[in-house]
């Protein structure tokens, strides 16, 4: 079968309007139904045309392409599944398949869209940067059927990199596209669910977060459902419904026992213990965390800080700065916890009435605005409005007050 937008693409290329490359040969409406695979085109007009793109008439049929396609789509399941080593494996093989075929550029770029969301499952930055640019820069190349994976994977390079709001916009069109073709893709549910909660809005995303589950369920994909159970857990602390956060949690716990897997069991931990110290129980919360940290293959920054906080709560200072300086030195780069951590630090050494303080979280701000990370936002502003409160200047406490509830009417 002859895929027509392929035609567009080379079109597109060579730099070339529908009038200019069917000058002499068809007509522009012959030629836009035949794009848009409305028409199976005469064999010497396909010719005519494919001779002025300078191109094989096999690269606009679908054989050469099917099998390619079916392994990236196979690759991209692996992912989902989080099977490394699977999916490295398929990686090297699929390789070796963009190798042979360097001349077809539709199927390079197909590639480039599929390595974005493997670089991102591997946490490779520099790579996923470098890929992220390149796809966001031929998207008129990505047809029909993979423009939803395009905002897919675009949404999840943006929520890996702390751009929430951006991510909500491409997860959202990838959603409205996959609702337009009666396609519902488990994985971009919870994304978009875990979005949302970064982003506040807590209620949405436990929809989504129910209904992800659901399909993870369906497609026995227990892992992932696993995932879903931990979010509706740290959607409903955040609402305060700390049984039910409890609840969820313990499932995840329940079928986490069965699966390896040291980061989960590490993450199940965390959110217990931050549900037991909303709840007032240090010792619980302490316990907790502890076990989080010692479960955990690598330094979790947000477990240290969140361990830190607790002791800072009950007064064990030495205890909580011994953490904070673990913490701020196993920070690679500024995050939401090097931040918090740091903050905690100031406080730590009873410095929250110096200017320095009052410069580092005003820095604080600009860096989650940046990150479109209302949450923290709000965080920040309201130190700072309790800061200038404190010292009786309602005027720019005001204006940081403001600057909550323009964030908050915003959800």
């Amino acid at each position: 079968m002859l895929q027509g937008e392929k035609i567009r693409y080379y079109r597109h290329k060579k730099g070339m309007t529908q009038e200019e490359l069917c000058r002499g040969i068809c007509s522009p409406t012959y030629l836009s139904k035949l794009e848009n695979n409305k028409i199976e085109p005469r064999e010497d007009i396909l010719q005519l045309l494919c001779e002025r793109l300078n191109i094989s008439i096999e690269y606009l049929r679908d054989i050469q392409t099917s099998k390619y396609k079916k392994d990236l789509f196979d690759w991209y399941e692996l992912i989902k599944r989080r099977d490394r080593l699977a999916a490295k494996q398929k990686y090297e093989a699929i390789e070796a398949l963009v190798k042979e075929n360097e001349e077809d550029d539709e199927l390079q770029w197909l590639y480039k869209l599929f390595l974005l969301r493997y670089s991102l499952f591997i946490k490779n930055e520099k790579q996923s940067s470098k890929l992220a640019e390149e796809v966001m820069n031929h998207e008129k190349y990505y047809h029909q059927e993979v423009i939803q994976l395009y905002y897919n994977f675009l949404g999840y390079y943006f929520y890996s990199n702390d751009f929430f709001e951006k991510a909500l916009l491409f997860y959202t069109k990838a959603v409205d596209l996959g609702h337009l073709n009666n396609y519902v893709d488990s994985e971009l549910i919870y994304n978009l669910s875990m979005v949302q909660s970064k982003l506040g809005r807590y209620s949405i995303s436990i929809i989504n977060a129910n209904k992800a589950l659901e399909i993870f369920f369906e497609e026995m994909k227990i892992n992932r459902a696993i995932d879903c159970y931990i979010l509706l857990g740290i959607n409903f602390s955040h609402i305060r419904e700390y049984n039910l956060a409890e609840k969820n949690l313990l499932k995840a716990l329940h079928h986490a026992a069965y699966h390896d897997d040291p980061f989960i069991l590490s993450t199940i931990y965390q959110y217990l213990g931050y549900i037991e110290s909303c709840k007032g129980n240090s010792a619980d919360a302490i316990h907790l965390y502890e076990n989080s940290i010692r479960t955990s293959s690598s330094i979790r920054i947000s477990t240290i800080y969140l361990l830190a906080y607790e002791y800072y709560l009950l007064g064990e200072h030495n205890k909580s700065m011994e953490l904070v300086s673990k913490g701020l030195f196993a920070s690679e780069k500024e995050n939401e916890f090097s931040i918090k951590l740091k903050v905690l630090e100031y406080k730590l050494k009873g410095l929250t009435d110096s200017l320095e303080y009052i410069n580092y979280l005003k820095k604080g701000i600009s860096f989650f605005i940046d990150k479109e990370d209302r949450v923290n936002v709000c965080f920040l502003a309201e130190l700072i409005a309790r800061y200038y409160q404190d010292i009786f200047q309602y005027k720019k406490a005001c204006k940081y007050y403001a600057l909550m509830n323009n964030i908050r009417d915003k959800d």
